[in-house]
């Protein structure tokens, strides 16, 4: 069974550019304030959120990383640069490591068109484990909201003024096996049968 549609650990408190609530006909230039309640992952479409709005409790899903802001002065940035890649099935598990909550970030999206190397907080992380793949939902410091996969991303302070090492993503399945155990025979064990002496 897909989990298409998963809860976010804890109501994440953010804006919403207010022309995603009109079709992107109205409201623009306009903000409304949101908690992000959970993502959904659509095959071969990028990660979107689920919002409920704060001022009249209105729910909207499918929103898109584009939307989404934490002040009103937070700049646009094309899909591509907030987003690594298109989700790569549907089939996901969403969680906090409490490790990472309160600890600075560095994102390195070497692929984005105008995101540079910016500083960041870990919101969540979402995994397709099916593949795999494990992205990280950030709160940039321009003020953005950003999703990338680990190895864009250095935790800690030391992350700003390090190179982003070449790392390699390991591809091996780390299984044990070993020799199956004879199967125990499902017939009774019979009592033994003694001979029969006659006086």
């Amino acid at each position: 069974m897909a989990y298409i549609h998963a809860s976010v650990p804890e109501p994440i408190h953010a804006l919403l550019r207010k022309e995603y609530l009109y079709n992107r006909k109205a409201g623009h230039g306009e903000f409304v304030a949101i908690q992000i309640i959970g993502v959904s992952s659509y095959k071969n479409e990028v990660l979107t959120f689920d919002v409920l709005v704060e001022e009249n409790g209105g729910l909207f899903h499918y929103i898109p990383p584009t939307a989404i802001a934490f002040r009103e002065d937070a700049p646009e940035f094309p899909l591509s640069d907030l987003a690594y890649e298109n989700c790569l099935g549907e089939d996901i598990a969403v969680f906090a490591l409490e490790a990472l909550k309160s600890m600075k970030l560095t994102l390195h999206p070497s692929k984005a068109e105008r995101l540079e190397k910016m500083r960041g907080q870990y919101l969540l992380t979402v995994d397709w484990p099916e593949d795999n793949i494990l992205h990280h939902v950030i709160r940039l410091e321009n003020h953005c909201i950003a999703i990338y996969p680990s190895h864009k991303i250095l935790f800690g302070e030391a992350g700003f003024d390090s190179e982003l090492p070449q790392w390699k993503k390991l591809r091996y399945d780390w299984i044990v096996k070993r020799a199956p155990k004879p199967k125990k025979s499902s017939l009774r064990r019979r009592p033994p049968q003694y001979p029969q002496v006659s006086e």
